[in-house]
């Protein structure tokens, strides 16, 4: 019991002779100083590792980034010169879905809104001073500086916000959007058929169709509304005399091309309108660009777009 005792009587005996020590210290000036110069010199080194990588980056930023062109375009970029299509409407980017009922308006009044809101971000994009008329440009656009107005009233003939875009009947209307390629510019042979499009307008054809036999019947008439559609319209002349249906595809023309980041660019786009649609079934569609240098590949989705239709 005693040798227990005298064992507790030195560990106390050292830990108060350590605080004592350590309580004499903190009353030193050289342990302060001591504290100070470890301070600094962590503080020194992580600022000389922070001004080694804002050099690095601004480097980066001046000499190997270009601010009108990314690094790397062309064959070396990842599209690899391969635009692609979207369709709108689509407010849900997980799904290809468009299922809506014919008069409620709370099951189709997402697509409309989501149409309506593309449509009202052209026209606040097309009052630029960077934007001009090129309705009677025939070639590409070799005016880099400037970009082509888009005509967004090409679909007011079919689809628009008075008949709720034909989401209010069995006649949904959607756009083809052409994605943006920088320095990519459409290419046809002499046999093709853009160059000699019956009603003197050359361009990409964008073609939709139902995905299986079934679908090509389900899906009722397909329209289409492009800018020759919006130019007739501006004229007082009947676009179509069955409504634009009897156009087998759309063509975006070749003037709105290449693309070079420029100012209030606008992406050229289509609308189709699909004329008695078969309600209570699903029906897939697949739409394509076509051009001599878009290649097309439905199951990678290479120069296509496909979606559903459910019209209950």
């Amino acid at each position: 019991m005693f040798k227990r005792r005298q064992k507790l009587h030195q560990k106390w005996n050292y830990v108060k002779e350590n605080i004592q020590s350590h309580v004499e210290t903190l009353k030193k000036p050289r342990f302060y100083v001591s504290i100070l110069k470890c301070m600094a010199f962590y503080v020194c080194q992580y600022l000389v590792i922070i001004g080694l990588g804002v050099l690095m980056f601004i480097m980066a930023n001046f000499f190997a980034l270009l601010r009108d062109l990314p690094r790397l375009t062309g064959h070396e970029s990842v599209l690899n010169l391969q635009p692609g299509l979207s369709v709108l409407p689509r407010p849900d980017s997980l799904t290809s879905l468009i299922r809506y009922r014919i008069g409620h308006r709370q099951s189709y009044g997402v697509y409309v809104h989501d149409l309506m809101a593309f449509e009202q971000f052209y026209e606040r994009h097309s009052q630029g001073s960077r934007l001009m008329d090129c309705s009677k440009h025939v070639g590409y656009q070799d005016n880099h500086k400037y970009s082509c107005k888009f005509p967004i009233d090409q679909g007011t003939i079919g689809c628009n916000i008075g008949n709720f875009y034909g989401y209010d009947e069995e006649e949904p209307c959607i756009i083809i959007k052409l994605n943006r390629i920088i320095g990519w510019i459409p290419q046809f042979n002499e046999k093709s058929p853009n160059e000699t499009y019956a009603h003197g307008f050359p361009g990409i054809q964008i073609k939709c169709e139902g995905v299986n036999d079934i679908d090509k019947i389900n899906v009722g008439t397909i329209c289409y509304f492009d800018e020759e559609s919006a130019s007739r319209k501006s004229e007082d002349l009947m676009p179509f005399t069955d409504g634009g249906c009897s156009k087998e595809f759309g063509v975006v023309r070749n003037y709105y091309f290449p693309y070079k980041k420029q100012r209030s660019y606008q992406n050229p786009f289509i609308w189709v309108k699909f004329f008695g649609i078969s309600r209570n079934v699903l029906i897939m569609i697949r739409c394509w660009a076509i051009s001599d240098n878009i290649e097309v590949n439905f199951e990678e989705g290479k120069g296509s777009v496909q979606f559903e239709f459910l019209v209950d």
